[in-house]
């Protein structure tokens, strides 16, 4: 009598179906292991294992790729993002350090220097004509220059003074007018012979001519 193979034995199918199931059910169905309705019941639950598996496994892979592109993007976008603010970091570092140097540059160009004591005496003179008479600021500056003092003395002067060369146009006219007649045309041509420019002699007329 020829000795049974182990490999036809109901325990051996038995491990194969449990470990690898597929060579427990050639097997199984080769030897005829168990009722032909647990083979067909073993076989169902190994075709929707399969099916499962290749259904659900694939959804899987899918959603770690949808995870992986999405991750992807991400790091992308992060990335993107921090350029753009290492950009307007520079940016802004750039403008702070300009603004500084301008501030420092208007700051250098505004510090006073030391007036001469010429320029000093020329502006003491000019407070003193506004004091009792109207000028404009080309009269004032030849008044100044025919008492010796240079242009760029003369200059300073006016410069310093803060007259309001409208109000001194204004001033001036009240002054024609108080000593004669004047037209109103005759007198802006008058202011504007004494060196006020139209606008400032237009402004004193029409202010004093009421």
């Amino acid at each position: 009598m020829e000795k049974e193979k182990f490999y036809t034995k109901t325990w051996f199918v038995i491990l194969m179906i449990i470990f690898i199931f597929p060579v427990g059910l050639f097997l199984m169905w080769k030897y005829n292991k168990f009722s032909k309705t647990a083979r067909i019941i073993i076989s169902a639950i190994f075709a929707i294992s399969f099916i499962g598996n290749v259904m659900f496994g694939g959804s899987d892979e899918t959603t770690n790729s949808s995870k992986t592109t999405t991750e992807a993007t991400t790091e992308k976008a992060t990335a993107k993002t921090t350029a753009e603010k290492q950009t307007t970091k520079t940016t802004t570092e750039k403008a702070t350090t300009e603004k500084a140097t301008t501030e420092a540059t208007t700051e250098a160009t505004t510090t006073e220097r030391q007036a001469t004591t010429g320029e000093e005496n020329a502006l003491s003179k000019a407070y003193s004509y506004l004091d009792y008479s109207a000028f404009s600021k080309k009269g004032l500056i030849k008044q100044l220059e025919y008492e010796g003092f240079s242009n760029k003395e003369a200059k300073y002067a006016v410069k310093k003074c803060g007259a309001n060369w409208k109000k001194q146009a204004y001033k001036k006219a009240q002054e024609y007018l108080d000593n004669q007649a004047f037209s109103k045309s005759g007198l802006i041509n008058q202011l504007k012979y004494e060196g006020f420019t139209s606008s400032q002699a237009k402004y004193g007329a029409n202010k004093a001519y009421k």
